[in-house]
C-alpha cells in the first residue's frame, strides 16, 4: 500500500504493523470459509470471531492511518484568496458621492 509523504514515521510503523494484522486476519477468515455467523450449542446467533478480529484490525488500522497524517497547525484552509476581490466600501462610496455630485451640477 502506498502512502504520502507528508507522514510521521513512527505512526507509519504502527499503521504497518496494523495492515499487517489486517492481512493475518483475512487470510485466516478465508482459510475459515469466510464466515460471518457463529451458531452457539444453545442455539444463540451471533458474529463469528473471525469476522470480529478482521473488523477490528481493519477499523485499528484506519485509526493509525488517520493519525500517521502530519496535521498543519492551525485551522484548516476553508476559502481561497482571490486576487481580484472587488472595490473596498471607501472606493464604493467614493463612487456614489461622485455619481450624486454629477446628478445635481446643472449641465450647460
Amino acid at each position: 500500500m502506498r502512502l504520502d509523504a507528508d507522514l510521521d514515521e513512527r505512526s507509519v510503523e504502527a499503521y504497518e504493523e496494523a495492515y499487517a494484522r489486517v492481512v493475518q486476519a483475512r487470510q485466516e477468515w478465508e482459510a475459515a470459509g469466510r464466515p460471518f455467523v457463529l451458531e452457539q450449542r444453545n442455539r444463540m446467533v451471533g458474529a463469528h470471531p473471525l469476522w470480529k478480529v478482521l473488523r477490528e484490525a481493519e477499523a485499528d488500522a484506519a485509526k493509525r492511518l488517520e493519525r500517521a497524517r502530519v496535521r498543519r497547525p492551525g485551522r484548516t484552509p476553508v476559502a481561497v484568496v482571490q486576487a481580484e476581490i472587488g472595490a473596498s466600501r471607501a472606493e464604493k462610496l467614493r463612487l456614489l458621492a461622485g455619481r450624486s455630485e454629477r446628478m445635481q451640477r446643472p449641465s450647460a
